[in-house]
């Protein structure tokens, strides 16, 4: 990886154009020696799902992504035990044992359910039941550690996915993903400690489904007029 940088810091000043994920990635690359006029930020984000389907008001949280220790796994499920809540997980198989953890202690196959009544993990699913246990969901949760570099330069495709959907998230200080959903008003950010997550999850659903769906709309609204696909395509 340091040889990689160091090429890249030797190309770039000669590239003729740099397209970058986030503002965040853009900055380090002209940190890097990428003159501020070759570079160009094209978001990954979604196109908003029609009809908008209003939140369930059931209490139900939602994690769907990598299965990464950095990501917040096992502090998000056991923290469920201080939760009036349900916890959904799906993910593709990673190194580190996650995935045979949570499909040990909670996992949903073809001969049922048989973890226990709080916390559901479903595997590698595809990208329509992505969007189903989304839709069926009143919060996201999109936390990563802030000390790793990709998670403060990089925007989790997750977020935009609960953009098109119209959900509150919670996310993380210092990190992008959680710096854009508290400026776009669609969650809250905690600091990465399970208490303080405990504490903001129950912030957001002590809200009620009224206030949540608020927040829901306002991430809608973000995906509608700026988050989308459709514009932010033309850019290339």
């Amino acid at each position: 990886v340091r040889y990689a940088e160091k090429r890249e810091r030797k190309l770039l000043p000669h590239v003729d154009l740099a397209i970058s994920p986030s503002l965040g990635y853009r900055d380090e690359l002209i940190r890097r020696g990428l003159p501020f006029t070759k570079s160009v930020v094209v978001v990954n984000c979604r196109d908003p799902v029609v009809p908008y389907k209003p939140l369930s008001g059931t209490r139900s949280l939602c994690y769907l992504g990598t299965l990464h220790p950095s990501r917040f796994i096992y502090q998000m499920v056991e923290a469920m035990d201080q939760l009036d809540a349900t916890l959904t997980i799906t993910g593709p198989r990673t190194s580190g044992g996650l995935y045979d953890w949570l499909k040990e202690k909670h996992g949903c196959g073809p001969e049922g359910f048989y973890g226990d009544e709080k916390v559901m993990f479903m595997g590698d699913v595809k990208l329509e039941t992505v969007q189903h246990l989304l839709s069926d969901s009143d919060i996201s949760i999109l936390m990563a550690d802030p000390k790793i570099t990709l998670h403060r330069h990089a925007l989790a495709n997750r977020l935009f996915d609960a953009m098109a959907m119209g959900r509150p998230a919670i996310g993380t200080i210092g990190t992008a993903t959680g710096e854009l959903l508290s400026a776009v008003k669609m969650g809250i950010t905690s600091i990465y400690e399970r208490d303080a997550y405990v504490t903001a999850v129950n912030t957001l659903l002590d809200l009620g489904k009224n206030e949540l769906q608020r927040l829901g709309s306002n991430a809608y609204e973000a995906c509608t007029k700026t988050f989308n696909w459709q514009s932010e395509s033309k850019k290339f």
